[in-house]
């Protein structure tokens, strides 16, 4: 047995890899979770897939000691951790020149966000240290807060939630150095600038802004966060654990980090207070434009000036909607709006503002990190994307992310139980299917041509918006869907006026229409469009360029995010995938407790258990033969005089090896396919790298176990200091 396998046992605390229990079923699944967590063991395996479970609490199981532990181990220690996973994505990148893909998945509060940002610590802590890595590494490392602080918010289920999707790559050289990277986001909860439940809050850097000095706040004509709609209405002011005024400077040296000088900050900071100004100006009476309310007039005259546009032009591009009549060349008429559609044309603008100042600072960051002269070659993506979302009231953002999150647990089937029983199949091997919920029947759904799914019904109904108000859109909307075949799909069901509910993978989710046309149509009126374009403020000109017209119909939100999921998509399909399944154990962010009903939901959900019977019965290991000759043809000593095709080859040296190690190595270990070798138990391929090694480096391999044993000492330490927690936790801390 492999030495660093046999550690593994000797301290084994429940099962490491599930595909060990004899019992498969999700309340089999469940008990092991529990057992774990029980004793501080958050990470389990099911072959290279990793389940997390969030402590809520924070463990000793991190930082430079465990690094090296990990990194002097190899891939031979098969103790879950995410540091493992990461090993294995920055080895095989390297190694094999493939680009990789760490994939993280599971709901609100799981401890997505957390993962992510360890499997990027652990990459910059093992990846080179020449001075162009180290600058990278930094700027890499500094820009969290900043993506944080402008991209996440705290929710019912998380004090620190993403609420975009972000795909960062990591590039590295030929020495597997980070040289740069790029960040792509995408499905911003835009919404929320606007609107914000009870219990939650506003996006981080609104609350953060407040904590600034008081000669900023006066210039901005701050006062305190209670003063202001997109800041108050919630009822929530402040985060357990979380420190604004910290973070705030943590934002602002992030901000020179990726070479934005103080006139540029001070003119995003500037955006941020017009966006809460705007937020204030309220109307009042049935006239037609409506009236201000008192006291709104203040805040239409400090916006203009913050936006640095005409306070009577700002009032009328709001309360006043410009349409073209008669095509291209027809006239502009500008129709006036109750006191309703003003409000929802001032959100509109906050909401836009908001967005282009993010899409400014994800185009800052990206233009310092990506390298100059590179040629794309070794690369790590991350993907961190807020988990599926079921909540009282589900509205179109909702919609939206859960739709992201249906392709994504499609490529994860496709790649790990579709694929792999594909694969089989091909090379002629001796199997049975393992049946599995194949989610393509409510992707095609919601996304299909033919016939046209939700997101091509509602596309349609937005054509004709501009002739109705946006409930009677709506209604139209759910009568389109009732009158075309999807109306009578076995995943739809639509209730009555104003709601329908789909069977997602994840669950039933029952959506209330309220709004969704006119959330789809993410054009903004021309008068809005016009007033900005004119801004004396660098920033807000520059934000509102003139784009070039792109056909007659205007894009709508739904085709943007069917047209970026369908790249981001292609992008993973070409990597190398790597999971992380992230576990929510409770809805109370209490350490260390699990509530087994909303596990169980979620072990069925992510198909945990398929997942465990497909690896299970299936091989852990299959490589070409010509690729498995050149990793072990050296455990042969005759293997120069070894003869015939590579699979008769292939076939004389596992023979020879079960032979040598008839324990470890027994025959039936390896199955023999058309073009590949199958090999059974991880644990056999763990064997033979270290036979490997103490082949070609003998000296090497007995100093990689000293460093092991030298890094596992000292991480045991660590973790004995670990102590019961006395009260909540404070969100997702694993780290």
């Amino acid at each position: 047995m492999s030495y660093f396998m046999s550690r593994m046992l000797a301290r084994q605390d429940g099962v490491d890899d599930l595909c060990l229990i004899s019992h498969i079923s999700d309340e089999t699944v469940g008990k092991q979770l529990h057992t774990r967590l029980m004793r501080n063991k958050i990470y389990t395996s099911i072959g290279e897939v990793l389940i997390a479970v969030n402590p809520y609490r924070r463990l000793n199981i991190y930082g430079d000691t465990h690094v090296k532990k990990y990194q002097s181990a190899s891939l031979s220690d098969t103790n879950p951790h995410i540091y493992g996973l990461a090993e294995r994505a920055y080895r095989r990148m390297r190694d094999n020149r493939q680009p990789q893909a760490v994939i993280i998945s599971g709901e609100s509060g799981a401890g997505k966000t957390e993962s992510a940002k360890l499997i990027l610590h652990y990459v910059s802590s093992v990846s080179g240290s020449s001075s162009t890595a180290n600058q990278m590494k930094k700027i890499i490392l500094e820009c969290n807060p900043l993506l944080e602080s402008f991209g996440n918010a705290k929710t019912v289920r998380n004090n620190n939630s993403s609420r975009f999707g972000k795909y960062l790559e990591l590039y590295f050289n030929d020495k597997a150095e980070p040289v740069g990277g790029s960040t792509s986001n995408f499905l911003l909860e835009k919404t929320r600038v606007t609107h914000q439940g009870r219990g939650e809050r506003n996006f981080h850097i609104f609350h953060q802004l407040f904590t600034a000095d008081s000669q900023t706040l006066q210039h901005f004509y701050l006062t305190q966060p209670e003063d202001f709609m997109y800041t108050s209405q919630s009822g929530t002011l402040n985060v357990d654990g979380m420190d604004d005024a910290k973070t705030f400077l943590e934002v602002q040296q992030a901000m020179t980090t990726v070479n934005m000088d103080e006139n540029e900050k001070w003119m995003i900071f500037q955006t941020l207070a017009a966006i809460l100004h705007i937020g204030n100006v309220t109307f009042a009476g049935n006239t037609t434009p409506p009236q201000l309310s008192e006291g709104a007039e203040y805040y239409v005259q400090v916006a203009a000036y913050l936006l640095g546009v005409d306070p009577e032009a700002l009032y009328k591009s709001i309360t006043h909607k410009k349409i073209t009549m008669g095509g291209r060349r027809g006239s502009v008429v500008e129709v006036p709006q109750n006191a309703d559609q003003a409000g929802q044309i001032r959100d509109a603008l906050a909401k836009e503002l908001f967005s282009r100042t993010f899409d400014h600072i994800i185009s800052r960051v990206n233009q310092v990190m990506y390298p100059k002269n590179y040629a794309r070659g070794q690369t790590i993506g991350i993907l961190d994307i807020y988990g599926f979302e079921i909540f009282k009231k589900n509205s179109f953002e909702q919609f939206c992310i859960n739709y992201v999150n249906e392709r994504l647990q499609q490529i994860f089937i496709e790649l790990t139980i579709k694929g792999e029983q594909r694969e089989y199949h091909q090379e002629q091997l001796p199997w049975r299917d393992v049946p599995f919920f194949d989610n393509k029947v409510v992707v095609e759904l919601i996304e299909g041509s033919n016939p046209p799914g939700i997101m091509r019904v509602l596309d349609d109904t937005c054509k004709s918006l501009h002739a109705m108000d946006s409930r009677a859109a709506d209604d139209g909307f759910l009568d389109k869907i009732q009158g075309t075949k999807i109306g009578s799909h076995p995943h739809l069901l639509v209730q009555g006026r104003g709601m329908f509910t789909i069977k997602h993978y994840a669950g039933d989710v029952r959506y209330t229409v309220d709004g969704f046309c006119f959330k789809n149509m993410d054009n903004l009126y021309e008068s809005l469009e016009a007033c900005m374009s004119v801004s004396q403020v660098a920033l807000i000109s520059h934000l509102w360029q003139p784009k070039e017209k792109q056909g007659r119909s205007p894009t709508t939100s739904g085709t943007k995010i069917r047209t970026s999921c369908a790249q981001l998509v292609q992008q993973l399909m070409q990597c190398a995938p790597h999971y992380i399944r992230c576990i929510k154990p409770n809805e109370t962010k209490s350490p260390m407790q699990m509530e087994e009903k909303r596990v169980l939901h979620q072990i069925k959900y992510l198909g945990i258990g398929q997942n465990i019977k497909v690896k299970k019965a299936g091989y852990s290991f299959r490589a070409h033969y010509e690729t498995f000759w050149q990793m072990f043809y050296m455990l042969h000593p005759k293997y120069d005089q070894l003869q015939g095709k590579p699979q008769q080859v292939i076939q004389q040296l596992c023979t020879y090896l079960s032979k040598k190690h008839p324990t470890d190595v027994p025959m039936s270990e390896w199955a023999f396919g058309t073009t590949k070798i199958f090999v059974s138990q991880p644990q056999t391929i763990f064997f033979l790298e270290e036979l490997r090694e103490q082949a070609l480096d003998p000296k090497g391999y007995a100093e990689k176990v000293r460093a092991y044993e030298q890094a596992d000492k000292e991480a045991e330490k660590l973790e004995a200091k670990m102590k019961k927690p006395k009260k909540k936790g404070k969100g997702c801390v694993i780290c």
